[in-house]
């Protein structure tokens, strides 16, 4: 049976809509679709549920998965959605049908980060075992493996062009890697914690990053790169980092 109703207070300012009950696990991530009509919410039952944000329905229900799944990610025209989980797959599924495409093996250890390319054609994924890989999205084919963390991989994010991606980790830095050689670019220190997060401007279409700034120190990069936008940084000793553009 699903885990008995609480009651939720709302704060102020803020109207109920829907509240979306099912899941026999808890809730390990939710996700908005690009055109904010679904979302995807992974537990640790070892399935996705798909909701209709409009009406709360559940639209699909996905099940394959043989451990907690621990994200989600929609390609950019919100038609196929990505599943990581502690069965060390990743399943890529078909949403309007609620079927399984393809299931993409390689980590050795749990996948807890996927993020898509900007043009849908690539998926990375993190994970427990260090590493980062990057898949073909419509074969479902490794394309690259990369290597350097020395910690589980919680975070990846690609620039807006799609020709960066940064990955943050238990080993507290950020690593910058191009994806079109698989070379990394540089490592961003200076956290004393977990690195749970990193996130870029898409608005933002120059050279890549200037400086970093934590608290009191500043660390030059180089700016003959050809990336684009701001790079933001969430950790758990409570310090942040500003990768920014000029």
């Amino acid at each position: 049976m699903p885990p008995k109703r609480m009651k939720r207070k709302v704060p102020p300012g803020f109207n109920l809509r829907h509240t979306l009950e099912g899941q026999h696990g808890a809730v390990t991530k939710v996700a908005w679709s690009s055109d904010g009509k679904f979302l995807a919410s992974p537990s640790e039952d070892c399935t996705i549920r798909v909701w209709d944000a409009d009406n709360g329905k559940l639209q699909v229900k996905l099940e394959g998965h043989t451990s907690c799944v621990f994200n989600v990610a929609w390609s950019p025209d919100r038609r196929t959605l990505a599943s990581s989980s502690g069965d060390n797959t990743i399943r890529i599924w078909d949403v309007e049908i609620g079927k399984l495409q393809r299931i993409l093996r390689g980590h050795s250890d749990s996948i807890y980060s996927l993020a898509w390319s900007p043009d849908g054609h690539k998926l990375a994924s993190g994970s427990s075992d260090k590493t980062i890989r990057l898949w073909d999205a419509n074969t479902g084919k490794l394309h690259d493996t990369l290597r350097g963390h020395v910690e589980s991989v919680g975070c990846v994010t690609w620039s807006p062009n799609g020709t960066l991606l940064a990955s943050a980790s238990s080993d507290s830095t950020i690593r910058i890697w191009d994806t079109r050689n698989g070379k990394l670019r540089w490592v961003l220190v200076g956290h004393k914690n977990i690195v749970e997060e990193v996130i870029t401007d898409v608005l933002k279409t120059d050279t890549f990053i200037r400086s970093v700034v934590d608290h009191t120190q500043k660390r030059e990069i180089p700016d003959n790169v050809d990336n684009n936008g701001m790079v933001a940084s969430a950790l758990r000793d409570l310090g942040g980092e500003i990768v920014d553009i000029q």
